[in-house]
């Protein structure tokens, strides 16, 4: 590991990093606090969405905005287990091929109509042919039907018992927005950002911000809040999401008082944060770092080159580039946080690290020297970083390599395109099921995976009696099956930083910001 701590002094990504406590959605208000609180709330974040579609990509942007704008029939509680929302109760028949939900009266889309099963119907048959989610789940173009104005129901040929689950996934969720809005959209992105969520759209104002305002006619399924389900009245009228893409920009930002919060600060601003008497740090784990590799087009097709990679590359090197503090992550612990002990499990997610064996797989596979096409982003710093370790891995064993730096909107852009790379590192939420990890169960992206052999295995899973069957499938079986195929490598579940003023009473983050949910004193 020194050679590879001498290498990364050179890019200047070591620093020491000191770890808070993650904080829930569905952690307790301070006790009834008094005072003046700020009614506009100022966030740099990022990244800039490419959409605010949450139907059509999975991007990190998309997803948390989208979460303040949209509700789906369900959404996740503190223990990663799916709880409804905008359906007040479900019914599924003993074999998990006919689900029924009874909606919600009286809840109002942000364009004064209420939600009801046309809505429902209209979102939910757009999500299931836009998403590519539920391609693994949702198989024979079944559609939601309406039963009444609130009843909607689905029959399946085959038995989906992860149901809920899906539908409470975040990377391209569920949302639920009126049938006008997804009339007009037809075969392209939709033009108008209507939920039923706590935050209405105002402005997108493009390479500045977007602008969210609280919404006076929500309505929230629960007055107890857990995770992201439950009670999420804003707390303020007016954020602002600023799109500030250099990380030293955002943390002097919010150490100027720019900003309120600073979204994702670098890691090796964290000491620089952490000294900062007028400021203080949180984390948040719920991504996976992940190396997605194109399966449709180009030399990775090849599994033995796949594999070739896998021999190639130490989790613990990638992750140690990427967040050089071993307290951010949890390298080789599968597709799932320890937090998800419905799906955890500790079966290694990538070949262990042998270059002889990676030389003999390329030898195998007759590789001519063509380089591997990294693509990368410098938005997100671990993502770059992480790609440069890779890079100088593989070149280790014989590849040759081209890294292609792109700004964020484009490399979302170049992602569809099986003719523009080879593989990328980036994060991916965690799923709250196996069926709705995007990178095994999609096709919409060149990087996704289409494998016969575990098609088949889904099948079973949702076929399995229960939530506990289907888990006990996953860990002994799909898993495994995953990582020996190098389908795609799972790096490590890990942690965001983020930065915020002492005037910062309440910011909780549970797959990224809450953003309804913060309290900012004058």
């Amino acid at each position: 590991m020194k050679s590879w701590k001498n290498k990364l002094s050179l890019i200047g990504i070591l620093t020491t990093i000191c770890i808070f406590s993650l904080t829930g959605c569905g952690s307790s208000d301070p006790a009834e606090n008094t005072g003046n609180y700020k009614q506009t709330v100022q966030i740099a974040y990022p990244a800039e969405p490419n959409t605010l579609d949450p139907h059509t990509t999975g991007a990190t942007a998309t997803r948390e905005l989208g979460r303040g704008i949209y509700e789906g029939l369900f959404d996740l509680d503190a223990n990663f287990e799916p709880k409804p929302v905008l359906c007040e109760k479900y019914e599924s028949n003993a074999d998990h091929t006919e689900y029924t939900f009874y909606l919600r009266k009286g809840v109002m889309f942000h364009n004064g109509q209420e939600m009801k099963a046309d809505d429902v119907c209209a979102s939910l048959n757009r999500w299931i042919a836009r998403s590519g989610i539920t391609s693994k789940s949702i198989k024979h173009n079944e559609k939601f039907e309406k039963v009444d104005d609130y009843t909607v129901k689905i029959k399946l040929q085959q038995p989906v018992v992860l149901l809920p689950y899906i539908l409470a996934n975040y990377s391209k969720f569920a949302a639920i927005m009126p049938k006008s809005v997804v009339d007009e959209a037809g075969n392209g992105n939709v033009k108008q950002y209507i939920g039923t969520g706590p935050l209405k759209f105002v402005e997108w104002n493009k390479n500045q911000y977007v602008h969210l305002e609280k919404f006076a006619g929500y309505q929230p399924c629960s007055k107890e809040t857990s995770g992201s389900w439950g009670d999420k009245t804003a707390t303020y009228k007016d954020l602002f999401v600023n799109f500030v893409t250099d990380p030293a920009t955002r943390l002097a930002g919010v150490e100027t008082g720019q900003y309120d919060i600073a979204a994702m600060i670098a890691a090796d601003d964290y000491k620089r944060a952490k000294d900062n008497q007028n400021l203080q740090v949180k984390l948040e784990n719920s991504n996976t770092l992940n190396l997605i590799m194109n399966k449709k087009q180009g030399i990775l097709t090849n599994e033995l080159i796949r594999k070739a990679i896998g021999y190639s590359i130490d989790v613990n090197e990638i992750m140690a580039g990427a967040l050089p503090d071993k307290d951010l992550f949890n390298a080789n612990a599968g597709y799932f946080s320890k937090a998800q002990k419905t799906w955890y499990t500790d079966t290694p997610t990538s070949l262990t690290k042998d270059p002889a064996k990676a030389k003999e797989m390329l030898t195998q596979a007759s590789y001519d020297g063509s380089p591997v096409r990294i693509i990368t982003s410098q938005a997100y710093p671990e993502f770059y970083n992480g790609a440069l370790i890779l890079q100088q891995e593989l070149e280790a064993s014989g590849f040759k390599t081209q890294l292609l730096v792109y700004d964020w909107a484009t490399m979302l852009d170049k992602l569809t395109d099986p003719s523009a790379y080879d593989c990328y590192v980036t994060n991916y939420p965690l799923a709250s099921n196996p069926a709705s990890i995007m990178y095994l169960t999609s096709n919409t992206n060149a990087g996704f995976t289409d494998d016969a052999g575990l098609n088949q295995m889904f099948d079973e899973l949702n076929a399995k009696k229960d939530t506990q069957a289907a888990s006990d499938f996953w860990k002994s079986t799909m898993q495994k099956y995953a990582n020996d195929k190098a389908l795609a490598i799972s790096f490590a579940d890990y942690s965001y930083v983020y930065a915020m003023t002492k005037n910062v009473e309440k910011c909780d983050l549970f797959y990224g910001i809450c953003f309804w949910n913060i309290k900012v004193k004058e």
